[in-house]
């Protein structure tokens, strides 16, 4: 049986000779010719959807934005009035986002973490709207009110100065507001020096007496 089996398969290898496409060669070049037909339906697809214009992109409304932002200003006058503070700065700073080159939005917000006392936040408030408006009176008296805080005295006595001017010329009440902040910083500033000039002589004179009794220096 074994033998008849053997003859008969190749008698079968005679007759049927195999070739390229049988087997697993016409299995591959079935799924080569489907592969090619998936790949030209891609291409199809890319070229139509090429066709289409590109989105275009929503430009921002300048006008629309400060409007906005003005209103949102307008509502963190409100709670600022109020004694909210911390519900202004949240108002100024959605309104510094819509106008970030508005020089007021900075004002009132330093305006009111001074009155929380953060002078840091004040001084990074008012300076920022300076560089936006270097002639702008209240940004002076904020930033100068800020460094007289954080010792900083000479900086502060020129920022209050600059501020004091820009307030007699448009006679602005806040004024003698300004002109108490300055007088503090000189007045600070003196005794800072004061107390320099004091331990000076305190130190020479310590010096003159170890000099006294020193016999090399003595008379």
């Amino acid at each position: 049986a074994i033998y008849h089996l053997r003859d008969v398969l190749i008698a079968t290898e005679r007759t049927t000779p195999l070739t390229k496409t049988s087997g697993f060669a016409s299995w591959f070049g079935c799924c080569s010719s489907k592969s090619t037909d998936v790949n030209d339906q891609h291409r199809s697809r890319v070229k139509r959807q090429s066709s289409f214009p590109p989105p275009t992109m929503r430009q921002p409304d300048p006008a629309a934005n400060r409007k906005a932002a003005d209103a949102l200003r307008a509502e963190g006058n409100i709670l600022f009035g109020k004694q909210k503070y911390g519900a202004a700065i949240e108002k100024y700073t959605e309104a510094v986002v819509l106008a970030p080159d508005w020089p007021v939005l900075y004002v009132n917000r330093a305006l009111a973490h001074k009155k929380k006392g953060d002078m840091a936040r004040v001084a990074e408030d008012a300076s920022r709207a300076l560089e936006l408006d270097r002639d702008l009176m209240k940004a002076h008296y904020l930033l100068g009110a800020a460094c007289l805080e954080q010792g900083q005295l000479g900086r502060a006595a020129r920022h209050l100065q600059k501020a004091l001017e820009a307030a007699r010329a448009a006679d602005d009440s806040i004024k003698d507001d300004i002109w108490h902040e300055l007088a503090r910083a000189k007045y600070t500033a003196w005794q800072v020096r004061d107390a320099a000039r004091r331990e000076a002589r305190v130190t020479m004179r310590a010096t003159l007496q170890q000099l006294g009794k020193d016999p090399a220096y003595a008379a």
